[in-house]
């Protein structure tokens, strides 16, 4: 039995990567196939397969076929109350969605928005707030933001400022 060289160990893992990468295959997409604007700040998938996409100018998803979006509408109060959408968070329920004035949840048997004002929180009104990250941990969701960490019982939707 040969034992193989560390040349032949780099030449065979050099031929499956290469075969890993070319095999892979990407498909991009623009504002004229449907996306609502071409800067995605954030992609998370959910676990009936939809493709989410926060953007400058709303909320996206994808089914590998068609987009669909979701944007604020100034009559609907179950709307996504702003459309500068910058991070999400896939959840059993629905979508966890990070904008310019706080946080909502878009429940996935409804499409209809949960949200709580953080931009405005303890009478502080900024109007550079940023969402940059949301992790959920069992009944709470800790928002890391422009103005610092919040944590946002979920059942209650009582929020603290940390």
């Amino acid at each position: 039995m040969k034992i193989l060289s560390w040349r032949d160990c780099v030449a065979i893992f050099a031929i499956f990567l290469s075969e890993c990468i070319y095999s892979s295959s990407f498909e991009n997409f623009w504002v004229d196939d449907g996306l609502p604007h071409q800067t995605v700040w954030d992609i998370t998938q959910d676990d009936k397969g939809l493709i989410w996409l926060a953007t400058t100018d709303g909320l996206a998803s994808y089914n590998g076929y068609d987009f669909e979006y979701f944007q604020k509408e100034d009559s609907e109060t179950s709307s996504l109350p702003d459309n500068y959408t910058r991070s999400l968070l896939s959840t059993e329920h629905g979508i966890w969605v990070g904008h310019a004035k706080g946080v909502s949840f878009l429940n996935k048997y409804n499409y209809k928005f949960d949200s709580i004002a953080l931009s405005e929180f303890e009478g502080v009104i900024s109007s550079s707030f940023i969402v940059y990250q949301m992790i959920q941990n069992g009944n709470k969701l800790f928002v890391a933001s422009s103005n610092g960490l919040y944590v946002v019982n979920i059942k209650s939707m009582v929020v603290k400022k940390h």
